[in-house]
């Protein structure tokens, strides 16, 4: 019987398949079995999904890691374009951190589309904010700061319907840092970088791509004639 070394191309393979993710690892990195043009379709998809909550729910992504339900109505048109900025800024920020950081052979098609499944959480945070379900609890809130009353504040802490404020409050931070979770590894996949050295150029790069996603909110606005 042989006892020699497996050293070819099939001990590669067994390598990498025991070092990919499985079980709810998946839900944090799925960019293994999702790459190239097959992320970037289910990406659009999840773009598309986002742009209709945000049309229909008049919800305004106004941030790479942000969502509001505005007091007041805002443009379909303005509120249609800001979830496809703040993919974009972030796919070009991470991508350009990637080619910075990292001298593995990168694409930019696994960017644009890793980066968009990976805010698949903040789609699923506009569909519970619809005013057709948990976003009803935030009408009152809205109405109040609209009329701005004298005893603003305290009535702000004794909302109606607190209970469910703070269940959407709960399953907004775990939708938010599971969109956080996702583009790291998007990023870790997508640029071939150490979990270390991905962990540090993230941060970095998540606070540069909120920071451009709320500077292009003026432009955005003057270029649709809003300003």
């Amino acid at each position: 019987m042989s006892t020699r070394n497996e050293t070819g191309p099939e001990a590669v393979q067994q390598y990498l398949r025991a070092d990919e993710p499985r079980g709810w690892m998946l839900l944090v990195n799925p960019f293994r079995r999702i790459e190239g043009l097959r992320a970037l379709l289910l990406g659009l998809l999840v773009v598309a999904d986002t742009v209709l909550v945000a049309v229909y729910g008049g919800i305004a992504y106004d941030g790479v890691a942000d969502l509001h339900v505005p007091p007041h109505p805002l443009p379909p048109s303005f509120l249609a374009l800001l979830p496809v900025t703040a993919w974009l800024i972030a796919a070009a920020v991470l991508g350009l951190a990637g080619w910075l950081f990292s001298r593995s052979r990168q694409r930019v098609v696994d960017y644009l589309g890793m980066v968009a499944v990976a805010r698949f959480p903040m789609a699923l945070l506009g569909v519970l904010l619809l005013p057709s379900l948990l976003g009803r609890y935030l009408e009152p809130i809205n109405r109040l700061l609209e009329q701005n009353p004298p005893d603003l504040l305290q009535r702000l802490l004794h909302p109606p319907g607190l209970a469910a404020l703070a269940l959407l409050s709960l399953i907004s931070v775990i939708l938010v840092l599971w969109t956080a979770a996702l583009t790291y590894f998007a990023l870790l996949e997508a640029s071939g970088m150490s979990k270390g050295r991905a962990l540090v150029v993230f941060l970095g790069a998540a606070l540069v791509a909120e920071v451009l996603s709320k500077l292009a909110l003026i432009p955005l606005a003057l270029a649709l004639g809003l300003g």
